[in-house]
């Protein structure tokens, strides 16, 4: 995108805004600290054949890392639909109109997006939103606390050419901190040639300036030659890091979530062998198998004789070859309708078992009623006269009875008078 594009108020156009890293502050006071220390200690006391070249080299390696960590700082990675976004949005607030088209809406429409909420606009996939700098990068790589600013598809050249100059000049001024001491304690201790007074390395750090104070020379070369070397290594590492990533074609971040998930799958496989070893040594108690109880002890320090994760990758094997045999043997359609009509026939099958022994039930109910399934027909044939000398009848028995034959004879009532008789009979 443009440098001139305006961002949100939080987000970060370049790693020179602030506020300001502290790490980036001490890489602004360590780096050139090591070019001043090298110009004033290193390439005076060096003998002038080897003094030029080293310290044309070692200058030129310094200037290059100072540009190429320029260009990464000052190089934004912002997502280029994010930043297409952000200056529509902005040609809207000045009531312009007029959004910008670039001529590849079509490609771009055609690249895998997902929505960043944060950003609250599409971004490309493998793009990630970063917290420090606010805003989404186009294939993230990480954020570079030394440099203050992120690190993604734009600028990832730039800050890999950095870590390869960086790297460069710091090795090349401890291997001549290195030289300069050796050759010193050597010559001045160990009756090396170059002694005093033959111009050799102790002359050289004597007549440093006419100061003659040749060992402030040699512990100040002593402390930056320790100094180099531990960021020599720690650079030399972070370079051959970035090497491999180049070679996987995967980022920094996408190799700390691989690291993490293979993590994760350790951590399970020890509970599991764990457990299984516990689950082994009790089985080997019970059966009195002592050898077993120490090979299962052994296991916990010779990984490779453990019998419990050999048990445990077995169970894996099992587990897998299952899946895998289930995959290329998946159950046949045939047998698949089969299996649901044998269970819809059963269903029916219940369902008519059902039914009968309802209707049994039912049938059993009625028979021990008094009048059964007839009963509406019987008590239509009886007379009322009848069914009333027999209510009259009945008036002396108890009152359970009474209210046990009332809804009968009500049933019977209702029933003789919806069908009165033509001479007025009831």
């Amino acid at each position: 995108p443009p440098s001139g594009l305006s961002l949100a108020p939080k987000m970060r156009n370049h790693g020179f805004e602030r506020p300001y890293n502290t790490m980036q502050v001490a890489t602004w006071i360590l780096l050139p600290l090591l070019v001043i220390q090298f110009l004033i200690f290193a390439s005076p006391v060096l003998p002038l054949a080897a003094s030029i070249p080293v310290t044309v080299l070692f200058v030129g390696l310094a200037g290059l890392a100072a540009h190429c960590a320029y260009r990464t700082c000052m190089t934004n990675p912002i997502d280029d639909k994010l930043a297409r976004h952000l200056r529509n949005k902005e040609k809207e607030d000045d009531d312009d109109g007029d959004v910008e088209n670039d001529g590849n809406d079509a490609a771009a429409a055609a690249d895998p997006t997902k929505y960043c909420w944060v950003c609250q606009t599409n971004v490309h996939e493998q793009s990630m939103h970063c917290k420090f700098c606010d805003k989404c990068v186009t294939r993230f790589d990480h954020h570079c606390m030394w440099l203050n600013t992120c690190v993604g598809k734009a600028n990832y050249p730039h800050f890999y050419r950095t870590v390869v100059s960086t790297f460069a000049f710091v090795a090349v001024d401890a291997a001549t901190l290195l030289g300069i001491v050796i050759a010193y304690f050597v010559q001045a201790y160990g009756g090396g040639a170059g002694g005093e007074g033959t111009g050799g390395q102790v002359d050289r750090m004597a007549n440093w300036f006419g100061a003659g104070v040749p060992m402030v020379v040699v512990i100040v070369n002593i402390v930056f030659s320790v100094i180099t070397l531990a960021s020599a290594s720690l650079l030399g590492q972070l370079f051959l890091f970035h090497i491999n990533l180049q070679k996987e074609d995967i980022t920094t971040y996408e190799y700390i979530v691989r690291e993490n998930q293979r993590k994760r799958a350790k951590n399970k496989e020890d509970t599991a062998v764990r457990s299984k070893r516990m689950v082994m040594t009790r089985a080997a108690d019970a059966k009195g198998d002592k050898a077993m109880v120490c090979r299962l002890q052994m296991g916990r320090v010779c990984v490779p004789c453990d019998p419990a994760r050999r048990a445990v990758e077995e169970d894996k094997k099992r587990e897998a070859a299952a899946e895998q045999d289930r995959r290329n043997n998946p159950p046949p359609a045939a047998s698949v309708e089969l299996s649901s009509s044998s269970s819809s026939s059963d269903d029916e099958a219940d369902q008519e078992v059902g039914f009968k022994e309802e209707e049994k039930t039912q049938k059993e109910h009625d028979a021990h009623s008094e009048y059964g399934d007839q009963a509406p027909k019987e008590a239509a044939k009886v007379p009322l006269q009848e069914a009333m000398e027999a209510r009259k009848s009945d008036v002396g028995a108890p009152s359970e009875a009474v209210e046990e034959k009332q809804p009968q004879f009500l049933t019977v009532g209702v029933t003789e008078c919806t069908h009165p008789s033509a001479d007025g009979d009831p």
